[in-house]
């Protein structure tokens, strides 16, 4: 009975997996935003059966233009044991693969790549990483001494929370997270295996006798450090530095809160022995992908000096305060998961007015957890004076203020090498939302505890048990907050806006009252052990249902799906092009016209698209594409090669003379009477420069 009680937790996870993603596993689809081809040459004519199209989002199109090219020539590079050092089907073959970072070569779970069809491999490996995620949360709790219920309910939080759904279809973001929880796991078996070996040695006078001889030195300790270690290392090998480098910051706060409290007790030498011992799978492995991303870095467009300038242009992508009213009411701002829907963006997108730049801020500075997990948060309150709680509260506290543009971030910005050409540092939600789905967990297991807690008396001599007056407590301060934040909301749009942005607020925060009011009735039966007969066991999976339903509305559509055969469909364009290519080095330019971040642009094959048919392309989509290239390339063109809404970019707006020195042929929807043209394919143009 025990193993089965035991087993529990994961069944659920695999439950709530496979209904969160039912359409991939159940319809056979895979996660891909198709819908946002609909004004994309020449696929226009096969994106037309899409029912509910999904609104346009340059940052969801990312996986369109830069994931699903790299993991299906990552793909091809497993299966013909090929090291690819460089990417030979963009910027004319003269670019980074491996030095990219989120190519993502080393990482052991991209095999699945290797094995299966890229769609399918995608749609996998996403799944598996939320699954992953949740097991690991829900270990690193358990392991933080908070019972199962408390547990499963924060591993389920943090495994479908804004951050971790809304960046599925970037699927570095939601590896390199998978392994926070995981890290910090080992990071405290180490040092708690031993302070609890010394504490030991200190009260058996036979241990501390063998510490003395012998290799007890090394012990579990050190084992548990290496696999810290290796963990950490699977972070920098998911391919996102970034979200890895801030992974690092939050295991180096947790280490150090640790080794503060018990570095006495454990001893110098073996607390700089763990040390070592973390950075050498670090130094050793990692530095497979560290050394070649950081050469790429150096000599990459974005390889530019620390200035001000720049400092400001970074923190003023940070999160503003009055974006905060998403942590409760998430479709405040609208969702780009339905072009249909009453809470669109496109009236939004298109006023240049406005400061919402585009639906992709959807993603950007998504922060919801729960309505529920709120409510449990406030609740732990009740738990403050335990230093594991208020450890936490600062942990969820500090890097919500820093994902907000704190001045702290400025020591990052110039102290640490190589952070400057990080983005936003809006990307901390992560660690704000792992501290939050920590304090929700450490909140219900409190509450679960405290039910046979006796009265307190107040002074005015009324007695109330702690867990209603923390029920209670939790509900106002979670109201409090709410208003806070919609105040904050409301000031900061702009009037001829309002009154549109109020009307869809009201349809979004029932949801909010709705789910904090189920949650409130099920603490409540928790409180009274056994009301109607429900037996105050089950409420914590009650509230994991609950919290279930809630990210579930908020999330599952989020991520479109098609059928396989709808992703890169096969042309008679590119079946032309892989014909001219065949057996020989010949490079394509693609006149694409412009690039948009508001609305889907009616482009031509935009960068990188070519690469997933194995046609090299004059043009490109990198953030770590070689400077010298992008010069040389202007230099011939006479213009700028990068659209303004996205420098890592590079795509030819026009034909200009000389082009037939980087290309063989051109494609375009304009008709060049300057070129021999080849034929007219999906209503495309096809010449030959030479």
């Amino acid at each position: 009975m025990t193993k089965l009680k035991q087993t529990i937790p994961y069944l659920i996870f695999l439950i709530l997996t496979v209904a969160f993603f039912y359409k991939c596993i159940f319809l056979g689809q895979v996660i891909f935003p198709v819908s946002l081809f609909n004004e994309m040459e020449p696929f226009r004519s096969k994106v037309t059966q899409v029912e509910n199209p999904h609104q346009w989002n340059p940052l969801t199109f990312d996986s369109v233009l830069e994931f699903y090219p790299w993991r299906h020539y990552l793909g091809q590079s497993y299966r013909e044991g090929k090291r690819p050092v460089n990417n030979d089907f963009s910027f004319s073959g003269k670019s980074f693969f491996i030095g990219n970072g989120q190519s993502a070569y080393y990482y052991p779970l991209n095999f699945l790549y290797a094995i299966f069809s890229t769609p399918v491999a995608f749609t996998i490996f996403v799944i598996l990483h939320v699954l992953l995620l949740q097991i690991f949360m829900y270990i690193f709790l358990r392991r933080l001494k908070l019972c199962q219920g408390a547990s499963v309910y924060g591993a389920v939080a943090f495994g479908f929370c804004g951050y971790s759904i809304c960046w599925l279809a970037l699927p570095t973001f939601i590896s390199v997270i998978t392994y926070l929880p995981l890290t910090l796991y080992f990071i405290h078996r180490a040092v708690f295996v031993a302070f609890t070996d010394k504490d030991n040695e200190q009260n058996d006078s036979n241990k501390s006798q063998k510490s003395f001889t012998g290799n007890s030195f090394f012990d579990k300790s050190c084992l548990y450090a290496i696999l810290a270690g290796l963990s950490y290392t699977l972070c920098i090998l998911s391919g996102h530095l970034q979200i890895a480098f801030f992974v690092g910051i939050g295991a180096l706060i947790y280490g150090l809160s640790l080794v503060c409290l018990y570095a006495k007790r454990i001893g110098l030498l073996k607390v700089l022995l763990m040390v070592v011992l973390i950075l050498i799978p670090i130094i050793c492995i990692g530095s497979l992908q560290l050394i070649p991303s950081l050469k790429s870095a150096s000599v990459s467009h974005r390889n530019e000096t620390k200035s001000e300038t720049h400092y400001n242009w970074v923190i003023n992508n940070s999160m503003e305060k009055w974006r905060l009213i998403t942590i409760f009411v998430p479709k405040a701002f609208g969702s780009p998961d339905n072009s249909k829907s009453p809470y669109g963006l496109v009236g939004f997108a298109t006023n240049k007015n406005y400061h919402i730049n585009s639906t992709a801020d959807y993603i950007e500075f998504s922060a919801y957890a729960g309505v529920i997990t709120l409510l449990l948060v406030m609740i732990s309150l009740g738990n403050i004076k335990r230093k594991q709680t208020l450890f936490w509260w600062v942990w969820t506290l500090l890097f919500l203020w820093m994902s907000c543009g704190s001045f702290l971030y400025k020591i990052i910005f110039y102290g640490i090498p190589g952070a400057s050409a990080f983005g936003a540092p809006s990307r901390m939600l992560c660690l704000f939302l792992f501290g939050l789905s920590v304090l929700s967990a450490i909140g219900m297991d409190w509450f679960i505890k405290s039910v046979d807690l006796p009265k307190v008396a107040l002074a005015t001599g009324t007695k109330i048990r702690p867990i209603s007056m923390a029920l209670w407590l939790g509900l106002i301060g979670l109201f409090i907050l709410f208003f806070i934040a919609f105040n904050l909301f409301m000031n900061g749009l702009p009037q001829p806006i309002f009154a549109v942005t109020f009307a869809k607020y009201k349809i979004c925060a029932p949801l909010f009252f709705l789910f904090s009011g189920i949650g409130v009735i099920i603490l409540l039966i928790m409180g009274k052990r056994t009301v109607f007969n429900i037996n105050s066991a089950i409420c914590p999976y009650l509230l994991v249902l609950v919290l279930f339903v809630d990210l579930f509305v908020f999330g599952a559509n989020f991520n479109e799906t098609c059928k396989p055969s709808w992703v890169y469909p096969d042309l008679e364009l590119t079946d032309k092009l892989k014909e001219l290519q065949a057996g020989n080095d010949k490079t394509v330019a693609v006149i694409t016209g412009s690039w948009n971040m508001f609305e889907a642009p009616h482009t031509l094959l935009p960068p990188n698209m070519l690469m997933y048919y194995g046609i090299r392309e004059v043009g490109g989509y990198d953030s770590l594409f070689l400077g010298s290239y992008k010069k040389d390339l202007e230099a011939l063109a006479g213009e700028s090669v990068s659209p303004i809404a996205n420098g890592n970019m590079i795509m030819l707006k026009k034909s200009f003379e000389g082009i037939e020195k980087v290309a063989d042929y051109i494609i375009s929807l304009e008709e060049l009477e300057q070129y021999e043209r080849i034929g007219v394919y999906n209503n495309v143009n096809l010449y030959r420069t030479k």
